[in-house]
């Protein structure tokens, strides 16, 4: 959490390892990114976002392994 409360970045867990949604936000409260973890490794499509929310970037990943990458 930031120092005035508002959450700074949420991660999720399963048996100790990173396993779920993660979310980081800046000091103004925007969405900065976005992605998923599965058994500690990251999955799926990992988004960065601009201070407008525009996508910046996006990684996409399959057993923590960058398979493509689209920049914007």
């Amino acid at each position: 959490q930031f120092s005035d409360g508002r959450l700074y970045r949420h991660l999720e867990f399963k048996n100790g390892n990173l396993d779920g949604k993660v979310y980081k936000y800046s000091t103004n409260g925007s969405l900065e990114y976005e992605g998923q973890y599965i058994n500690g490794l990251q999955d799926e499509v990992f988004r960065r976002y601009d201070y407008k929310g525009n996508v910046e970037s996006e990684v996409f990943f399959e057993n923590g392994r960058i398979i493509k990458i689209n920049i914007r």
